[in-house]
């Protein structure tokens, strides 16, 4: 299932997946999945009810991972925005019921498994059940109702899953499309060169100065800032909390484990398989193979390889070098018996596994081991003083966007309560990318109408997990017009740009009709001095020719045979370009080509995400949905 997630993550339910299994961890003061809901509702899905708690929940959600991707919602419709969280909680009403009417279902092993295999609930790679309780108190989550949405979004996976699986792409659909896409068209063109156009332009003090004079909003000094701020983060409390040499030997002792090498040991075995479910008489067949086996190991003639060896003859015979194992490694009777032999050489009785029937021998023994504490000491210490500043961090996080807002002209306040440095930024503008204005969340708070016009506090920017800030405006210069001198050359610029791009247009204008009147570009380059260019055959995918001028030649309608389709296309640099299509060659590739695979692959999902996209569509209009327009505010 693990694979199938991570390979099939396509379209809206794919989206709602990987928000779920990442949680959004970075936000803070989320209320409790099944916390409980108000007594109205903003929509219906047949019997099933969306409430005004968990549309509003879902809303504030969205906004906080807007912001967290550096995208201001105040610059966005608010209506819109709560119209689309309504239809993705609608969407998700439908697969619920859809998943339920299929009988679809996930099992606890399978959601325990999925659960386990998340990194934020990890500890050194393995799963640690504090850590996966601490992290859902610490975002307002209980585990059942954690479980319970996680578990519903598998199961619209399963639901997607089986839709994606079921599309095909008929060979002749496939085949069709890369004679396209492996298409060749030949081609050759002319380069114009706008270089040339603006060396022999000359620009007046008149024109510039009416130029300046008709376009005062070209050149304005941008309208800048400076901030004051409040900055919380993580590693700052963790810097002033102190933690006794009890609470580092408590943590050190919890941790036992993690510092700690259990008694490691390098093993061979032969292998007699068989398997439970096999007879009694294959069984006991097997159990008298493997007594033989040893008892030929014992026979002072004989040792564990030459025995092998002969043995891997037989068909239902393996075995060879295990390498090193460590308890928890291998089937508990065949640890048992390893950990059990007393010295290095010494051969095990056979034992019996769910494979079969193994003789083991020692090769060897490494000794356990623990890490001195005061080797991990200073880890330890670390360790406490962040966990410590963690709980802290989103109290007091808390108290600064409360404090903030309700006290919105300061941010004294909230520093004397959290006893917080107010700090000051320099100048900054909409474009500017040092000091917190690196910050794309800051740069659009600090220019939104209620902290620029109106003077308010921001509200809390998560900037990164375990740091926010609130800012206002400690000082404010408007935009204003540059004066001439400052922007002179930038003015010569755009008119001799202007006047070059109009002479070279009347140039290319003459050229295209010249050639369509039975010119070829070889005698054009000739009479016009442009550059002729005759490349091979290209792909649209060509690597070595301007993307401007490859897209141009892909736009143009096939020529019949013996006919020559002219056109006139931009290079990235400004340059134009007069092209003449000569021929274009179908694509072709094999069946047996891995592209061919690939590409069959590729399509079939795309085609299965549209069909789960229209079978939704569908039930939608089975379903009963009624909204409350009213409540969406």
């Amino acid at each position: 299932m693990l694979l199938a997630i991570r390979e099939r993550l396509t379209g809206w339910v794919a989206y709602t997946i990987v928000i779920l299994l990442s949680v959004p961890f970075a936000l803070w003061g989320i209320n409790s999945y099944l916390d409980g809901g108000g007594p109205t509702e903003v929509a219906k899905v047949g019997k099933a009810e969306i409430s005004q708690n968990e549309f509003q929940r879902a809303f504030r959600q969205q906004l906080s991972q807007l912001q967290a991707q550096g995208i201001d919602p105040n610059r966005l419709d608010d209506e819109l925005l709560r119209r689309s969280v309504l239809e993705q909680l609608i969407t998700a009403r439908i697969i619920e019921q859809t998943s339920r009417d299929l009988g679809l279902r996930v099992s606890d092993q399978q959601l325990d498994q999925v659960i386990r295999s998340l990194p934020a609930f990890q500890d050194n790679g393995r799963f640690d059940i504090e850590r996966y309780q601490r992290r859902l108190l610490q975002e307002g989550y209980s585990a059942v109702g954690f479980e319970e949405m996680l578990r519903e979004a598998l199961v619209a996976e399963q639901l997607q899953q089986g839709m994606i699986e079921s599309a095909f792409l008929t060979s002749a659909d496939l085949h069709d499309y890369l004679r396209l896409q492996h298409q060749r068209r030949r081609f050759e063109y002319l380069v114009f060169s706008l270089d040339d156009h603006r060396g022999a332009i000359d620009i007046d003090a008149e024109t510039i100065e009416d130029f300046y004079q008709a376009n005062p909003g070209l050149f304005l000094s941008p309208e800048q800032v400076r901030l004051e701020y409040l900055e919380l983060t993580v590693d700052e409390l963790a810097a002033h909390i102190a933690v006794d040499e009890q609470a580092l030997q408590a943590e050190y002792q919890r941790r036992s484990e993690q510092f700690s090498v259990a008694e490691r040991r390098q093993a061979s075995h032969i292998l007699i398989r068989v398997v439970d479910d096999e007879d009694e008489h294959a069984i006991a067949a097997a159990r008298d193979q493997a007594e033989d086996l040893h008892q030929r190991i014992l026979a002072d003639d004989a040792d564990f390889a030459d025995v092998l060896a002969d043995a891997l003859d037989q068909a239902n015979v393996e075995g060879g070098e295990l390498g090193t194992i460590e308890p928890g490694l291998m089937d508990p009777s065949f640890e048992n018996a390893l950990f059990a032999l007393a010295e290095v050489g010494a051969v095990s009785p056979p034992i019996r596994t769910r494979f079969g029937f193994h003789i083991i021998r020692l090769d060897g023994i490494r000794e356990g081991e623990t890490t001195p504490f005061a080797d991990v000491r200073d880890e330890l210490a670390g360790d406490l003083r962040l966990m410590q500043a963690e709980r802290q961090f989103f109290d007091a996080a808390e108290t600064l966007a409360n404090i903030t807002f309700e006290q919105p002209d300061s941010l004294f306040p909230a520093a004397e309560m959290l006893d917080l440095p107010v700090q000051e930024s320099d100048w900054i503008d909409r474009s500017s990318r040092s000091g917190i204005a690196r910050h794309e969340q800051v740069r659009n708070a600090a220019f939104s109408p209620d902290v620029l016009m109106d003077r308010l506090n921001s509200p809390a920017l998560e900037l990164e997990p375990g740091h926010v800030i609130v800012l206002r405006i400690a000082d404010y210069q408007p935009a204003d017009i540059l004066p001439l001198e400052d922007v002179r050359e930038q003015i010569v610029t755009i008119l001799r740009d202007q006047q070059a791009i109009e002479r070279l247009q009347r140039e290319l204008e003459e050229a295209l009709s010249t050639a369509r009147s039975g010119l070829s570009l070889a005698e054009l380059a000739d009479a016009t001095g442009a550059v002729l260019q005759q490349p091979e055959p290209v792909t649209r995918t060509a690597q070595e020719l301007d993307a401007r001028l490859l897209a141009t030649v892909f736009e143009l309608t096939p020529p019949s045979a013996g006919e020559v389709r002219h056109a006139v296309g931009e290079l990235s640099n400004g340059d134009q370009a007069l092209l003449a299509l000569h021929e274009v060659i179908p694509g072709d590739i094999a069946a047996d080509d891995p592209e061919w695979v690939q590409l069959r692959d590729q399509l079939g999902m795309r085609m299965g995400d549209q069909q789960f996209e229209h079978f939704i569509g569908y039930r939608r209009q089975q379903l009963d949905i009624r909204i409350r327009e009213s409540r969406l505010q």
